[in-house]
């Protein structure tokens, strides 16, 4: 009807609509209608994808009579979509069964101790899991008290609290109190979880100091956590009932990834920013070789992971790392470390917990420096000097004033906090009433001097930020003049989220007179550089902006203090040489925002880091099309003619050279989104925060070590060439999408064209790599699907010598007398086929049928080395399904190596690509200026040319819904780059979203979309070889 009207009478010709499937998915799930013959009536509708049917439950009845058989008697029903359950206790005969554990079990044991609780009471109340004790033995148990940086944030939080609602602070609420409710989670993140599944399953909680106020988990707005462990279980559980977490604390590189916890914000930055500066600290001092030592958790263990990636970037080595106690004691740890030839070590550990244990068991007087992710200006005198010269990198944390003076009304008899007498006597060493430590009784007065804590100031800002919010969203909802509640804020379904955009675009002056915002949903802070000397004090040497961008205040006074450090390794340190040179050599179109464009436009080089010769085969004709797609995009051309598209935004390409080495292609990533690697040119500098998206590489083990680095980044990527099926998952690969089909469409491919020739008796040879491996796994799945015998299967280059192998395989071929027909599913089976071409047994009766890694390369119609093959027509061929674009031929055309300069590599190319030398005519070989790339009898247009102007304009699409999501105010769409969508912490989020939902008509007048799984809609070619009439051993690709 929609297409053809109500009346149709036949299928018209507006029915064969490219979005025909789209619309029709769509009215396939509004689709409702009573189910026959059930009764009561049963309604069937869909809840997404989902049929929202309820669950039937039945009822299993022993028969008492012979005559009576054992059944199950429906009882009810249970609904999950109207959250009804039609079963009362009458309906099921338990006969008194009730579920007990007779003694404390140790799964439950949170029920029973440490569960202790303050409860402030508020119209709205933030939740908080503290660790106030370290973890215990037991699964849920807690262990000793956190003296410092863990139970003292208890009362930061309540003076924070206190604070807002007595008015005292520039960020205030209307005739609303905000309320606290505090637990201990003991840095165990199954505690924690367990705490909050209690919380939100009704436990009974009622104010602590008397009151009999009890909670309501309506009135819950956010929680609080500390732990990174713990803050990445409760974000991760939380998420699904859209409700915010905030953490001041928990600084794990994990949960950088704001599509995976998309209602998690942090008061402080990313340890990937700690870490970025710690790596460009060691590079600026000329160190070489480091060590490292991490705790045991998983924060730092990434944390030390990714510092180890940014040095590789350096070309600066790792030489041992050490992890406490799951390498043994400490002085297990030191015996390692001092059998080396570096002084250097990079400590990743939070200093309460492991570092002085460390320093206690530094054996010798060596003077070690140590670069620390976390201040060490709390450690006990007594270490002073061993952490001479050692520097660490520390957020600006002055003393907060106002709550000195707050804590010091407090006594342990007046105070409602359940762990301020604990932590009383911890800080004053003595022993309150029925404490029997040994320690001097207490005096009971207010505490009057301590050692603030690292996080004091951020969880203030937690709250305050909060607050600020909610006050926010109160005015969305109630107005401006509003006091008190009202019925939106309490019943609208969108309160959260509303939160969450206000805390995006929020900024308040903060209690330390700082000015507070957020970026990308963390605290838009960098630290301060302190080095550390024989009395204990802090010196400031640096700082480090956000983006991760060092600036050392005294750099050849900090070379004298270190001239003397050992930073060496006398053994064989081989494994970390590494080159960077040329890494920064890069084509750049400049804009607002940016895509990189990764290109193997030279072949591998002798190490990872290092480039060969130009690459003959998807290398510097794709970087073009890169580029081309950018100025297409921007000269308004084709479907961005529309004025709605990108309005008032220019897009800026980068083009970089990975150099075939998977190594390099992540390496570079890595480092110019740390900000170790800077892109200027021309004056022009281009801030890792202005990357939008990246699009490539063009192989499947570069694209997923690419992947592994924004997939933590949370940064879009899109591949043109990559087809491996491990990239189809699409829970790992959150963020990536390819222009191109993947293998296991080109599997489907192969076992189509098998089946229609019956060729039901075949062998398979495949290649030992990121290709062939996954490849056979899928191919012989289809194959068994549909009744092809795989009878005979090899692998080569197991061993690594793949020439070996080739010859003993063809060998093996050949025995086969009735299983002709070969699939070669191998990263390059060239040596395979030169041996097969030898030999006489195979080249002439077997078929051989290659992927697209292969492809409809020009180069193998004219290998003397194949000719037997080529004659006999025994080869067949799987490409990507393409087309000419015309355009790009005509962009490609004018540009030669005097007028275009923008890409560093044109004239090493051309002069590659046309066997000459550009420049002084006269001399032998020189190039014909007059002839261009695309007239050149040997130009053929890469087939890959399409796939990465389909990324590009798929990228500028997502861009374009992106903006009109975030920069649409009242209905009116705001021109340009918005502060909005330039500060939203769901920016990028957004544009992978918009991506995903491209559907455009590209320049080969074909559809172009992503499937569910992340491909494209796009599938295969198949060729046949035969020959030119009239050109003996002339050959040529036919499309059959």
């Amino acid at each position: 009807r929609q297409f053809c009207g109500n009346g149709y009478t036949s299928v018209c010709a507006s029915f064969a609509a490219a979005n025909r499937g789209q619309i029709l998915l769509d009215e396939i799930k509004k689709v409702s209608f009573t189910v026959e013959d059930t009764n009561p009536d049963l309604r069937f509708a869909f809840d997404g994808n989902s049929a929202a049917l309820p669950f039937r439950v039945n009822l299993y009845e022993y028969a008492n009579l012979p005559q009576q058989r054992n059944e199950f008697t429906k009882i009810g029903n249970i609904n999950p979509w109207t959250e009804t359950v039609g079963v009362t206790d009458a309906d099921i005969p338990l006969s008194g069964t009730s579920p007990t554990c007779a003694e404390p079990c140790l799964a439950c044991l949170y029920k029973f101790n440490y569960l202790d609780y303050s409860y402030v009471p508020g119209d709205l109340v933030i939740g908080a899991i503290f660790d106030v004790h370290y973890k215990g033995s037991g699964p849920y148990s807690c262990g000793e008290l956190r003296g410092k940086d863990g139970a003292m944030y208890t009362e930061v939080f309540n003076f924070a609290l206190q604070q807002i609602n007595s008015g005292n602070t520039n960020v205030r609420l209307n005739g609303v109190t905000l309320g606290g409710l505090s637990f201990d989670g003991c840095s165990n993140p199954p505690r924690a979880a367990a705490i909050i599944n209690r919380v939100h399953t009704g436990m009974e909680i009622k104010a602590t100091g008397g009151s009999m106020e009890r909670f309501s988990i309506k009135d819950l707005v956010s929680w609080l956590t500390y732990d990174s462990e713990t803050t990445v279980n409760v974000a991760s559980l939380v998420k699904n009932l859209d409700m915010t977490v905030v953490s001041p604390s928990a600084t794990s590189v994990k949960l950088d990834d704001k599509q995976e916890f998309s209602t998690f914000f942090r008061t402080i930055p990313s340890d990937s920013v700690v870490v970025r500066g710690m790596a460009k600290f060691v590079q600026e001092m000329g160190w070489k070789f480091v060590i490292t030592a991490n705790a045991p958790d998983s924060a730092s263990r990434e944390s030390r992971d990714y510092f180890r990636e940014l040095l590789a970037g350096y070309g600066i080595c790792v030489v041992a790392a050490y992890e406490f106690e799951t390498d043994g004691s400490m002085e297990t740890v030191w015996r390692g470390i001092e059998d080396g030839d570096t002084q250097v070590v990079a400590v990743f550990a939070d200093p309460e917990r492991y570092a002085e244990d460390f320093l206690e068991a530094k054996m010798n007087s060596d003077n070690y420096i140590f670069v620390a992710n976390r201040p060490w200006g709390g450690v006990d005198p007594r270490y002073y000097d061993k952490i001479v010269d050692s520097v660490s990198f520390a957020l600006r944390s002055p003393t907060i004033a106002q709550f000195v003076t707050y804590l010091r009304t407090i006594t342990p008899a007046a105070s409602n906090n359940p762990w301020f007498s604990a932590l009383y006597e911890n800080l004053l060493a003595c022993d309150l009433p029925g404490s029997f430590t040994d320690n001097p009784a207490c005096t009971g007065s207010p505490i009057q001097s301590w050692r603030q804590d690292l996080r004091t100031l951020p969880t203030i800002n937690a709250v305050y930020a909060l607050a600020q919010a909610i006050h926010l969203t109160l005015v969305e909802k109630c107005g401006s003049n509003y006091n008190g509640l009202c019925s939106a804020f309490l019943n609208d379904n969108n309160v959260q989220s509303s939160i969450r955009a206000n805390m995006d675009r929020l900024n308040f002056l903060d209690i330390s007179a700082q000015m507070f915002e957020f970026f990308d949903r963390e605290a838009n802070r960098g630290f301060e550089l302190l080095k550390y000397s024989s009395s204990g004090s802090a010196q400031l040497k640096g700082t480090l902006d956000r983006s991760g961008a060092l600036t050392l205040s005294d750099k050849p006074g900090l070379e004298r203090d270190y001239q003397g450090v050992k930073s060496q390794c006398l053994r064989a340190c081989d494994e970390c040489a590494t080159n960077n040179a040329n890494m920064l050599d890069f084509s750049m179109i400049t804009g607002d925002f940016y895509i990189v464009g990764l290109f193997d436009v030279h072949k591998n080089g002798s190490d990872p880091f290092s480039c060969g010769d130009i690459n003959d085969k998807h290398g510097l004709p794709l970087l073009e099309a890169f580029n081309f797609a950018i100025e297409y995009i921007n000269n308004d051309q084709g479907m961005f003619s529309d004025n709605n598209k990108l309005p008032g935004i220019r897009l800026g390409g980068i083009a970089l050279d990975t150099c075939q080495s998977p190594t390099r292609a992540a390496n570079l990533v890595a480092n110019i989104q740390s900000g170790n690697l800077v892109l200027t040119k021309d004056g022009n500098t281009v801030q890792p925060q202005r990357i939008e998206a990246y699009v490539g590489p063009m192989d499947t083990e570069s694209t997923l070590r690419v992947a592994d680095v924004l997939n933590q980044l949370a940064i879009p990527q899109i591949s043109y060439g990559a087809k491996g099926v491990e990239l189809l998952d699409m829970d790992k690969y959150k963020y990536f999408l390819r222009s191109v089909p993947a293998d296991d469409k080109q599997a489907r491919a192969v076992i189509s064209f098998l089946k229609k020739f019956e060729y039901n008796n075949i062998q398979l040879v495949t290649s030992f790599d990121e290709i062939g491996e996954p490849g056979r796994e899928e191919f012989k799945n289809l194959a068994l699907v549909n009744k092809i015998c795989v009878k005979i299967e090899y692998v080569a280059g197991e061993r690594g010598d793949m020439a070996g192998d080739a010859k003993r395989i063809v060998q093996e071929l050949a025995k086969e007398g009735t299983a002709k027909v070969v699939i070669l599913w191998m990263k390059d089976p060239l040596p395979l086929l030169l041996e097969a071409n030898v030999n006489p047994s195979v080249n002439n009766g077997f078929m051989f049928i290659a992927t697209d890694k292969w492809g409809a390369n020009p180069e193998i119609l004219t290998n003397p080395g194949l000719q037997n093959l080529l004659t006999n027509r025994e080869l067949v061929i799987l490409d990507v399904e393409t087309a000419d674009i015309p355009k790009f031929d005509e962009y490609l055309e004018p540009k030669t190596p005097d007028n275009y300069i923008r890409n560093p590599w044109f004239k090493e190319f051309h002069e590659h690509f046309k066997q000459c030398v550009w420049g002084d005519a006269t001399v032998p070989g020189a190039c014909d200026k007059a002839s261009t790339i695309p007239r050149a009898e040997n130009y053929v247009q890469d087939p890959y040319v399409l796939y990465v102007i389909n990324a590009v304009f798929s990228v500028a699409e997502g861009i374009d819904r992106a903006l009109k999501d975030l920069c649409t105010v009242d209905n009116v769409y705001q021109r340009g780059a918005c502060n909005r969508y330039v500060t939203s912490g769901e920016r990028r989020q957004k544009v992978m979203s918009g991506i995903k939902q491209v559907n455009f008509t590209d320049d080969t007048h074909q559809p172009f979309f992503y499937l569910e799984n992340g491909q494209s809609d796009r599938g295969f070619h198949i060729y046949n070889v035969t020959g030119v009439d009239g050109s003996p051993n002339s050959f040529q690709y036919q499309n059959v």
